[in-house]
């Protein structure tokens, strides 16, 4: 094509964040999304990204791209970088991205939501008052329909806010650094509970023992259920009758580990993995680290003098969540689920 003298080719600006749609898309999404999962068989999820101290739209500006600021483009590039081709990312309100995740189970989203804390890691360190929280539910699972999981979205929010992991700030801490914060006072909630066991009280010295058969026979009950156990044992021999009753569950979609310093040259761990430490850290505290689709738990003991152990024991999902990813990365560990 000639162009004239004094006339300028036009051309046209790509807009930005091509991939980032409105509310009103990823919500017909994800009702289409439900019904193929529904007649095949298959799962999702959906994540909800809100940022505090970082507004994505300009206060009272349209929802339009046009509108994000500077930081806020940052932050979604991080975001949308992180994620695959096949995920949808709209921006659903002035501090909310919501993110349709197909294919992807709940350790899947699990996972997803490690790689985006780091990838914002900096980003947050960088920018004074900013930290965001990540929720996400899963198809199957947490609802059948896309409101279903919005609604655990919002119930999940909620129980993340309260969480000792977001009121104690543990993000920024240490694996051993958070375990000495949760003996260093005491603890009593619906999720959260310090108690003294062993001799001289009401709670034997086999309570730590009877935890684990329990949740033993939890993976027996459902074995197809994904799941990641960490048992600390001090010194790994095959005396340990938690070795039996690892062996006695049969093939299980639950990753088992046994952690400890080795004494015996072999160890028959059945369908568990050894994880070899020498830390003597793990002489003073043993734990128990359990979580699956349904549920998280832990379960930290100190002994005191004689028989008698102190322990601290939590429910709270996002405090377990929170230990593994930290346990993994200090001690560089495959991320495991």
């Amino acid at each position: 094509m000639t162009l004239s003298k004094g006339t300028k080719k036009s051309v046209k600006t790509p807009k930005p964040f091509k991939k980032l749609y409105g509310a009103s898309f990823i919500e017909e999404y994800g009702r289409i999304e439900s019904a193929r999962a529904r007649r095949f068989g298959t799962t999702y999820s959906i994540l909800i990204i809100e940022p505090t101290g970082l507004d994505l739209i300009a206060q009272g500006a349209k929802e339009s791209l046009d509108d994000v600021s500077r930081k806020a483009k940052k932050f979604i590039s991080i975001i949308i970088g992180t994620l695959r081709d096949c995920d949808i990312v709209a921006l659903t309100s002035t501090n909310r991205l919501m993110v349709l995740l197909p294919q992807t189970d709940y350790f899947g989203a699990f996972v997803l939501v490690r790689k985006l804390k780091r990838g914002t890691g900096s980003f947050c360190k960088g920018e004074a008052g900013l930290s965001v929280l990540y929720t996400h539910s899963t198809f199957g699972i947490d609802g059948l329909v896309f409101g279903e999981l919005l609604d655990c979205n919002e119930s999940r929010a909620l129980l993340q806010r309260e969480s000792l992991w977001e009121r104690l700030g543990l993000e920024d801490k240490l694996f051993w650094e958070i375990v000495g914060n949760l003996f260093a006072e005491p603890h009593s909630d619906n999720y959260n509970t310090t108690f003294d066991a062993g001799q001289g009280y009401d709670l034997s010295e086999f309570f730590m023992d009877r935890v684990n058969e329990l949740i033993i026979h939890e993976i027996k009950r459902a074995p197809r259920r994904r799941g990641i156990l960490y048992f600390s044992t001090g010194k790994i021999n095959n005396s340990l009758p938690i070795i039996k009753a690892i062996a006695d569950i049969g093939m299980t979609d639950t990753k088992i580990f046994l952690i400890g310093e080795q004494v015996d040259e072999e160890v028959n761990l059945g369908n568990s993995l050894p994880i070899y430490l020498d830390d003597p850290r793990l002489n003073e505290t043993s734990f128990t680290i359990f979580l699956n689709e349904d549920f998280g738990y832990a379960l930290f003991t100190r002994e005191n003098w004689g028989a008698a152990f102190s322990c601290y024991h939590t429910s709270d999902l996002f405090l377990v969540e929170g230990l593994i990813n930290k346990f993994q990365r200090e001690y560089s560990l495959q991320e495991q689920l």
